[in-house]
């Protein structure tokens, strides 16, 4: 735990990770020098590997899908007063 400032302000450290190690903090004309060691794990990359490929597979494009389409231009007559959501002929 980094612990800087004066004695009644001691509750307001900062939690360091586990790979952190601070040997020395000094403060100098402003400037803050600080000496230490970081202890870096060692990745898993079959495991990122298969992440990376998921997040991939989530966000790719759908597959493509056919329709037919009517190419005769056929229009069938609607009885009067009921809608289908289409335009009248002939606009």
């Amino acid at each position: 735990r980094l612990e800087v400032g004066l004695p009644f302000l001691r509750g307001a450290g900062i939690p360091l990770p586990a790979g952190l190690t601070l040997e020395q903090l000094a403060v100098l004309d402003g400037a803050v020098t600080a000496r230490g060691s970081v202890t870096l794990e060692p990745l898993d990359y079959s495991a990122l590997l298969e992440q990376a490929q998921q997040i991939q597979a989530d966000f790719a494009a759908p597959a493509a899908t056919s329709a037919t389409v009517d190419t005769e231009g056929v229009v069938e007559e609607q009885p009067a007063g009921t809608s289908q959501g289409s335009l009248p002929r002939g606009v």
